[in-house]
């Protein structure tokens, strides 16, 4: 379908000059209409709305100042065009400055400019609506990809906690069998063959490495509870795993009790620690980890901080991947996240999320 002609709004009490206009407007192909007083607008306005209006400063009934304001002419509302008087210019830019796209000044050449000036000002009102549409279109589709990437993530979430679970309660139940079969054949051999229950012992010790290491696996792929508190206690536990498997010193600090309700929220925050504190031990082999959990300036904060050379002076922006995944996660939740380093040496990443998704215990 194609565009329909604009529609102007002329306000101005010489009806003579309105008619001359209308006639001008015609010409373009723009429609339009007129109205003698300030009241007459009110009333047209509230039956149409007009693509531009065009208001005489000095109406019979009201000032056009008047009239701007009760119609909620100009940002947000209906664009409008003022037209002045001579020696009336300092009134026009003050309306200018109130949102008006133009001015007129009622001359011997207001005929020659009213129809250029009304055309630049339509042309001003359809590139900012075609400005204002493609802003919105580009909102929805961010909105609805952010949508679709948080929904992909609670899917991928999802699948990991069924895994993790079956992984757990299946799995490491059954090697824990395997486990008390291989510890009773080495009791049951113990004093007939020596030689064979060495090898079950092996079995055994073998078996315990491999519940351990499977129980790490379940517990990485299911990092939080449902329950409020379950955030810090996973925080805990990841921080005790990684000193017992990687014998490092990684301590978890929490100054006081803090919930994260929403479970998505929790799971992203325990990954980008668990992703920090891997950073940590893959590239600076760093051998002290700190992991803590503060309330900070309306905020929760959670850091995690190691005592390695740091990130490269170079490091405008995240370039690995683990830090562009931490990056990412820190987004969907709407936190933001730092990389730098400490005063006293070692790199620090710092995720600040805001405090309406965490509530104080107590």
């Amino acid at each position: 379908m194609p565009d329909q002609p604009p529609i102007i709004l002329i306000v101005d009490d010489d009806q003579g000059l309105c008619r001359l206009m209308e006639r001008a407007f015609r010409r373009e192909g723009w429609r339009s209409t007129s109205a003698a007083s300030g009241a007459e607008a009110l009333e047209q306005l509230r039956n149409t709305t007009p693509d531009l209006t065009l208001v005489d400063l000095q109406l019979d009934d009201m000032r056009g100042q008047e009239l701007i304001d009760r119609a909620k002419l100009g940002p947000g509302g209906i664009p409008f065009v003022v037209i002045t008087g001579q020696g009336d210019e300092r009134v026009a830019v003050e309306m200018m400055k109130r949102g008006a796209i133009d001015y007129i000044v009622k001359d011997a050449a207001f005929l020659d400019l009213v129809t250029p000036i009304t055309g630049r000002a339509l042309h001003q009102i359809s590139r900012d609506k075609r400005l204002a549409e493609a802003e919105q279109a580009w909102q929805r589709e961010n909105a609805e990809r952010k949508r679709l990437q948080e929904e992909l993530l609670e899917i991928t979430g999802r699948e990991r906690r069924e895994i993790g679970n079956d992984l757990h309660d299946g799995i490491c139940q059954q090697l824990s069998a395997i486990l008390l079969m291989a510890e009773a054949l080495e009791q049951s051999l113990a004093k007939r063959n020596k030689a064979a229950a060495a090898q079950a012992n092996r079995i055994a010790a073998y078996m315990k490495e491999t519940i351990v290491s499977a129980k790490n696996l379940a517990r990485g792929l299911v990092p939080v509870d449902v329950a409020s508190n379950g955030l810090m206690s996973a925080l805990e536990e990841l921080a005790s795993s990684f000193t017992e498997i990687y014998r490092v010193d990684c301590q978890f600090h929490a100054p006081e009790p803090i919930l994260i309700e929403d479970n998505v929220t929790a799971t992203h925050l325990y990954r980008i620690a668990q992703e920090a504190v891997s950073n940590a031990l893959r590239h600076v082999k760093a051998t002290e980890i700190a992991i803590e959990l503060r309330r900070q300036d309306g905020a929760v904060t959670l850091s995690v901080s190691d005592n390695g050379p740091g990130f490269p002076p170079e490091l405008n922006r995240p370039q690995g991947m683990g830090l562009r995944i931490m990056r990412y996660r820190a987004g969907v939740i709407g936190a933001a996240i730092e990389f730098a380093n400490n005063p006293g040496g070692g790199a620090r990443v710092s995720c600040v999320l805001p405090d309406k998704h965490a509530d104080q215990k107590g």
